[in-house]
């Protein structure tokens, strides 16, 4: 305000003196401006480089990922949570899950259930862009115990009509819950096996008829492993029954006394006879006759229908690559296909079934001439038992076959008919040839056989 309230002449000296104060400011403000702008602008410089530099940083680090799990390890089946972390993905991520069984997941954050026991690696590899990363993990499932139990009765002996109490006492290792399958199986009567199924844990049972009983339980958890275990049931007629007079008691020794001596040479001499009209009785006399002899403690297993078995085709038994041109074996070598053998008779049950390479009726063998060598084994396999049909030159009777106890209607038998060709000279055998041959099933208690046919290819 002063500055412009006085009146200056610039021309004189005082004047001439404002006039380069005043061009000296401004001077300096423009310099002070000029400087404070160009520090901005190197600052903003900086500030560029820098976030620039962290941006070709973050863009350079690579993709990777990392397997988290809720539980590394545990009893079969297993349940385990799975979920990814991600470091530096960008785009649209995608996933695959391999779980080290053969089966795999393209979901983020799979459950699955590990049903077998095991070491599995677990695999994830993601997908992010054009940018792949992977991790593994590994998975311990140990197998899960079956569970343990101990029947309980109330008695195990008794006299008719006796009522008798089951019971069971469990423990499961993993603490599963358990379910139960009771079978009482009765005495044979009338040539009918009759058995009662019951799935409680306990129940209460009257045995109204004489004879040996089995109770029979299963327990199974739930990773589906079963027990079995079984208690047997005598029950005896009562005491009044046993206290009949005179007849009874000659009855009685009859089946104490004599007939445990007659048994041995009598015995089968009877069963034959009986055999050999049975079928051709009126049922209600075959129930008559069994009840007598049943009453007499005569153990005679009726002879009975044979039953409609179906056969599953048994593949060729492809041997072409163990026999060499010349006709000899470098090694011992095994070759098996698979044999079923289903009951598909709803009348008939098919009791003491043999597998056998010889007809046990007509006495025809079942391997081609030509190969019916020592250096040739034919035996069949099934639930870890192996019983030997051809060996050292020479065919088994057909009581050391393979034994099939029954086939109830809808029950099947699966196993593996294996031939074995041991190491051979030069000309044992004969290079490129096929061997009809054939497997005989005979169902003893019905005296019938059944043919079925493979092949051998050398």
């Amino acid at each position: 305000m002063i500055l412009l309230d006085r009146k200056y002449d610039f021309n004189g000296m005082e004047g001439k003196k404002m006039k380069d104060k005043i061009l000296k400011f401004i001077g300096i403000v423009l310099v002070a401006t000029i400087l404070i702008f160009s520090i901005s602008i190197f600052l903003t410089q900086k500030e560029i480089e820098y976030f620039s530099k962290q941006i070709i940083e973050v863009k350079e680090k690579p993709l990777s990922v990392r397997i988290f799990a809720d539980t590394s390890s545990g009893t079969s089946p297993l349940t385990v949570n799975f979920k990814p972390l991600l470091i530096n993905n960008r785009d649209n991520t995608e996933f695959h899950w391999d779980f080290g069984d053969g089966n795999i997941s393209n979901e983020e954050k799979p459950i699955y259930i590990f049903k077998k026991s095991g070491i599995f690696r677990c695999k994830l590899t993601i997908k992010d862009g054009n940018t792949t990363a992977s991790d593994s993990f590994n998975i311990t499932v140990l197998p899960n115990n079956p569970p343990d139990f101990k029947i309980i009765v109330s008695k195990t002996t008794g006299f008719r009509p006796e009522e008798i109490k089951f019971d069971v006492q469990v423990f499961d290792p993993e603490g599963d819950e358990v379910t139960y399958l009771w079978k009482v199986k009765y005495p044979p009567f009338f040539s009918n096996e009759k058995v009662d199924k019951i799935t409680k844990k306990n129940f209460t049972k009257k045995f109204i008829r004489n004879g040996n009983y089995v109770a029979e339980l299963t327990v199974t958890d739930e990773a589906g492993n079963s027990v079995t275990q079984f208690v047997r049931i005598q029950i005896s007629k009562s005491e009044f029954e046993s206290n009949i007079g005179s007849i009874t008691n000659l009855i009685t020794k009859f089946k104490t006394v004599i007939w445990p001596i007659l048994e041995g040479n009598f015995g089968p001499k009877l069963y034959d006879f009986l055999d050999s009209f049975w079928l051709d009785l009126h049922p209600f006399f075959q129930k008559m006759i069994a009840a007598l002899l049943d009453y007499l403690n005569i153990r005679y297993d009726p002879i009975i229908p044979y039953a409609n078995l179906e056969f599953l085709d048994i593949e060729d038994i492809n041997h072409s690559l163990t026999v060499n041109s010349k006709g000899d074996v470098n090694t011992q070598t095994s070759v098996s296909s698979i044999i079923k053998i289903k009951n598909n008779d709803s009348n008939n049950i098919a009791k003491n079934i043999y597998i056998t390479l010889v007809n046990p009726i007509t006495e025809d063998k079942g391997l081609n001439e030509e190969i019916e060598l020592d250096e040739l084994e034919v035996s069949i396999y099934s639930g870890g038992v192996d019983k030997k049909l051809f060996f050292d030159g020479s065919y088994k009777n057909f009581k050391n076959g393979y034994l099939i106890d029954s086939l109830d209607y809808g029950d099947e038998f699966l196993g593996n008919l294996v031939v074995t060709l041991n190491k051979a000279a030069d000309g044992t055998f004969t290079d490129d040839q096929s061997y009809p041959c054939n497997l005989y099933i005979f169902q003893e208690k019905a005296a019938y056989v059944d043919e079925v046919p493979f092949t051998i290819l050398t």
